[in-house]
C-alpha cells in the first residue's frame, strides 16, 4: 500500500501541478468578473502549493527510507527464488526415480507412513505439554516436572527404531526438545526466592533495545550514539517478518505480522531521518554558536535557533525514556524531525561545498518554484567545470551531493578523452590549451608525452639512434615558443613542461634508449587504456586510475629529484592490483 502511494505521488505530479495552476486562473478568472472568492477558500487556494511539496516531499523521504529494506527483500527473494528452483530440480528427479509408476513394493510406502505417525504423536504430545506449561502462572511453575517431562519425550525419540531416528523430521524434533531442555536451568535461575523486584526491572532494562545516548556538554545537550548495531537487527527483523508473511499458515497471526511490519518501517524510518537531521545539527551548530556568525547572519541564526530548540527536545525526551519503540512511536516525532531537516537542509546547501578541495561554489540554476540544478562547478580561480548533465539538488543533501560527485567524475573523464582525441588538431597545442580547463590540459600533456617518448624507444631500436637527440631539440623549441604565454595562463602546465625536458634531456645524456630501463619506469607515465577506457597511471609495479577529482587551476610546486622519489615511494606503497 505505501510503495503504490508514492508511487502514485510521483506518477502523477505533474496532473496535481496542472490541476492546481488551473484551480488559481479559474478563480483569478472569477475576480476579473467580480466574483468574491470567500476567504477560507483563498486561504485553502493559497496553501495548495506548501501542501503538494510536502507531500510530493515526504514521498521521496519514505521512498528513499525503503531503498535498504527493498534492496534486502530483492536479495532475500532471489536467494529464495535459487533455493526453489534447486528443489523442484531434486524433486523432479526423485520422483522420475521413486515416484507414481516407480515403487515396485508399496510395503515400503506404508511402513514410511507408519513412522511418520509415531514421530507425528511425539511431536503432538510434547507441542501440547508445552503449551500447557506456557499456560501456568509463574508462582506455580514447577522446574523439575518440565525437566522431567521433556528428558522423557527425548527418551522416547531414543527409543525408536534407527530408521525413523535418521529421517530428517526426527532429527528437527530433537533439536527442538533438546533446545528447549537447555532453557530450563535459566527457569530455575529466575524462580530463585533471592530475586527481587529490583532485579526484574534491570532484567527488563536489559533486554529492551535502547538509544545509545552520548552528552556533548551542558549547553549542546544530547545526541544518538552509534547505531551500527539497531539497524542491521531492524533489517533482520524485518525479513524475518517478511518470511512469515509469505507463510501459508500466517491466517491467524496475519494483523499481527502487519502491525509489526508497519512498526519496523516506521522505526527504520525514523531512526535514518533522526540520524540525517542529527548530522546536519551537528555541523551547522558548530557554525551558528559562533557570536561572529551569528551578528553577520541573525535572520539564519534565527532560523536556526528554531530547529535547535525542538531538536533539543527530543533529544531530552530520548535521554529521560531511550526506549527506541517508544520514542519513534510518538505521534509528533516523524514530523517534527521532517521539519527539521527541511530547515536545516537549506541551511547546509550553502555550506557543504567545503567538502571538494579548491571548489567555492557550484553554479545553480533555478528551474521552477520547486527545482534547482547545479550546472558546473567554480573553483578558487573562477574557472568552470560545465557539467554534461545537470544535477536536481532537491532531494536530501547527501544524496544530491552524491549525484554532483559522480557528474564530476563523469563529466572530467569525458571531457579529458575528447582532449586527448583533439590534441594539436587543426590548432597549435597553445590555442588547444584554451579549449579546456586546467587539469585535463595536465592529464592529456602528460598522456601525449608518454606516448611520444615510448613511440621514439620504438623508433631508436629500429635504428633512427638520433630520435631522442631530436626530441629533446622539439622540446627546447616549443618551451621558447610557447613560455610567455604559458606563463600567464597555465603556470602548473609550464612546471610540468619543464619536468619533461629536464627527463629527456637526462635520458640523452646517460644513454637511456629502452622502455624498460628503470629510468623510465620510474617516471610518473600517462596511459588511455583501451580495453577500461580509462586513464591509467604507473610508476615502476604501482598502477592508478586517475580519480577524475576537480581541483581548479591550484598551483604545484617545482618537481626536483627530490619530489620524484617521495612520489615513487608512496606509489610503491601504495600500488593496487588495478591493470
Amino acid at each position: 500500500f505505501v510503495l503504490q502511494t508514492i508511487a502514485d505521488i510521483q506518477s502523477k505530479s505533474d496532473i496535481f501541478e496542472t490541476n492546481i495552476n488551473q484551480t488559481k486562473d479559474k478563480c483569478h478568472l472569477l475576480e476579473s468578473y467580480n466574483q468574491k472568492t470567500s476567504d477560507e477558500e483563498l486561504a485553502i487556494l493559497r496553501s495548495l502549493d506548501n501542501r503538494w511539496h510536502e507531500i510530493s516531499l515526504n514521498s521521496k523521504h519514505r521512498d528513499t527510507g525503503l531503498k535498504r529494506v527493498k534492496g534486502r527483500f530483492t536479495e532475500i527473494t532471489l536467494i529464495q527464488i535459487d533455493r526453489l528452483k534447486k528443489a523442484i530440480h531434486d524433486f523432479a528427479e526423485k520422483f522420475a526415480r521413486q515416484g507414481s509408476g516407480s515403487i515396485h513394493n508399496s510395503s515400503e510406502l506404508n511402513q514410511e507412513m507408519k513412522n511418520l505417525e509415531k514421530l507425528y504423536i511425539l511431536y503432538e504430545q510434547q507441542s501440547k505439554s508445552r503449551e500447557l506449561w506456557s499456560e501456568t502462572l509463574w508462582r506455580d511453575l514447577d522446574v523439575q516436572i518440565l525437566l522431567d517431562d521433556i528428558d522423557n519425550y527425548i527418551k522416547e525419540l531414543k527409543k525408536m527404531s534407527r530408521e525413523i531416528k535418521s529421517m530428517p523430521l526426527a532429527k528437527i524434533i530433537e533439536i527442538t526438545m533438546k533446545e528447549f531442555r537447555e532453557s530450563i536451568p535459566l527457569m530455575a535461575d529466575l524462580k530463585n526466592d533471592a530475586l527481587r523486584e529490583r532485579h526484574w526491572k534491570m532484567l527488563m532494562k536489559e533486554t529492551q533495545i535502547e538509544f545509545d545516548i552520548l552528552l556533548l556538554n551542558q549547553d549542546r545537550g544530547y545526541v544518538l550514539g552509534s547505531c551500527d548495531e539497531v539497524l542491521p537487527t531492524l533489517d533482520d527483523h524485518t525479513m524475518a517478518l517478511q518470511g512469515m508473511a509469505a507463510s501459508r499458515f500466517i491466517g491467524p497471526f496475519l494483523s499481527t505480522v502487519q502491525q509489526w511490519e508497519k512498526s519496523l518501517s516506521l522505526i527504520a524510518e525514523v531512526i535514518e531521518l533522526w540520524l540525517n537531521v542529527q548530522r546536519k545539527w551537528m555541523y551547522l551548530e558548530g557554525i551558528f554558536v559562533s557570536g561572529d556568525i551569528r551578528s553577520q547572519l541573525p535572520e539564519e541564526a534565527k532560523k536556526f535557533d528554531e530547529k535547535n530548540k525542538l531538536f533539543k527536545s527530543i533529544m531530552l525526551d530520548t535521554y529521560r525514556d531511550p526506549s527506541i519503540k517508544k520514542q519513534c512511536h510518538q505521534p509528533s516525532c516523524l514530523a517534527d524531525l521532517e521539519s527539521i531537516f527541511v530547515g536545516l537542509e537549506r541551511s547546509v546547501q550553502e555550506h557543504i561545498i567545503k567538502m571538494f578541495d579548491n571548489v567555492v561554489s557550484l553554479r545553480l540554476m533555478k528551474q521552477s518554484d520547486t527545482l534547482t540544478q547545479a550546472q558546473a562547478m567554480i573553483s578558487a580561480e573562477k574557472e568552470e567545470m560545465t557539467f554534461k548533465q545537470t544535477v536536481n539538488t532537491e532531494e536530501r543533501v547527501e544524496d544530491w551531493m552524491t549525484k554532483v560527485l559522480e557528474e564530476m567524475r563523469r563529466t572530467d573523464k569525458l571531457i579529458t578523452k575528447e582532449a586527448v582525441y583533439y590534441y594539436r588538431h587543426r590548432k597549435s597545442r597553445v590555442q588547444w590549451m584554451y579549449d579546456y580547463i586546467g587539469m585535463v590540459v595536465l592529464a592529456s600533456s602528460q598522456i601525449w608525452w608518454t606516448w611520444k617518448v615510448e613511440d621514439i624507444f620504438q623508433k631508436v631500436a629500429k635504428g633512427n639512434k638520433m630520435g631522442m637527440k631530436n626530441y629533446v631539440k622539439q622540446l627546447h623549441l616549443q618551451f621558447d615558443l610557447h613560455y610567455q604565454i604559458m606563463i600567464e595562463k597555465f603556470n602548473t602546465v609550464l612546471i610540468i613542461d619543464i619536468h619533461a625536458k629536464d627527463i629527456v634531456d637526462s635520458f640523452v645524456c646517460d644513454s637511456i634508449l629502452d622502455a624498460r630501463e628503470f629510468e623510465w619506469e620510474s617516471q610518473l607515465r600517462f596511459y588511455w587504456a583501451k580495453d577500461t577506457d580509462d586513464l591509467v597511471i604507473r610508476q615502476c609495479t604501482g598502477a592508478f586510475g586517475y580519480g577524475y577529482e576537480y581541483m581548479g587551476l591550484n598551483g604545484r610546486l617545482v618537481i626536483t629529484p627530490l619530489t620524484d622519489r617521495i612520489y615513487l615511494i608512496i606509489t610503491q606503497v601504495c600500488r593496487s592490483d588495478f591493470r
